[in-house]
């Protein structure tokens, strides 16, 4: 009986040997995961920070471009504002300035022919553009009026 109970306190002993490898080796295992993770994603920074950190005029633009519709736009727009200078917003706003030339023109058109379905279904899709819906809706509108085919 004594025997009985040797074997058993020596099986607990290694069954909590095991358990106390197992935790270290998952503890190692999570470690190395976590290490090389971390190594990968601060090799891929993207390229317009170090742009940004440089004050490099396109990776400006790029970026201000891309946060025009968060809350931290303003603060940012008028720190690279003083570093790069006053022209900065004629760049960031370039492509609204663009559209709203385009649309001016296309509506031009639309007083000589209020027919042309290609003009119509363009103004349609810079208003969509610009996130004017209500405008976007009246012009497909017309536009299917003229070409019923018009998607």
């Amino acid at each position: 009986m004594n025997d009985m109970k040797e074997i058993l306190k020596k099986l607990n002993v290694m069954s909590l040997k095991s358990k106390q490898s197992d935790i270290f080796l998952l503890l190692v295992l999570f470690l190395l995961i976590f290490l090389s993770t971390n190594i990968y994603f601060s090799q891929t920074l993207s390229p317009i920070y170090f742009g940004l950190v440089n004050n490099n005029r396109k990776d400006v633009v790029e970026f201000l471009q891309k946060i025009r519709a968060l809350p931290q736009f303003a603060k940012q727009i008028n720190y690279f504002e003083n570093s790069i200078g006053p022209s900065l917003k004629n760049d960031v706003f370039s492509v609204e300035r663009a559209r709203e030339v385009k649309i001016k023109e296309l509506e031009q058109i639309l007083t000589k022919n209020p027919q042309s379905r290609d003009v119509l279904y363009s103004l349609y899709l810079l208003y969509k553009e610009k996130n004017d819906n209500l405008t976007a809706a009246k012009y497909l509108r017309l536009a299917k009026a003229v070409d019923p085919l018009v998607k």
